[in-house]
């Protein structure tokens, strides 16, 4: 849901998902969420002058160094 919020440049609809998402990757550590949280990671790029985008992917980011 959070990969279709961003295809459709509906940042608050992708920021809601991806912080459930990054919320559960962090508790269970599950590269499954991970790898997935990557593909939205890359579609965010194109959107990264919206600063919600560009936190989203500081946000995820931040789970890839952690984990």
């Amino acid at each position: 849901m959070a990969a279709l919020g961003v295809e459709r440049s509906d940042l608050d609809q992708a920021s809601h998902y991806t912080h459930a998402a990054l919320e559960l990757a962090s508790r269970t550590g599950s590269g499954f969420i991970g790898r997935k949280l990557e593909t939205v990671k890359s579609r965010l790029v194109p959107l990264m002058t919206d600063s919600r985008a560009s936190t989203l992917h500081q946000q995820i980011s931040a789970l890839d160094s952690a984990v």
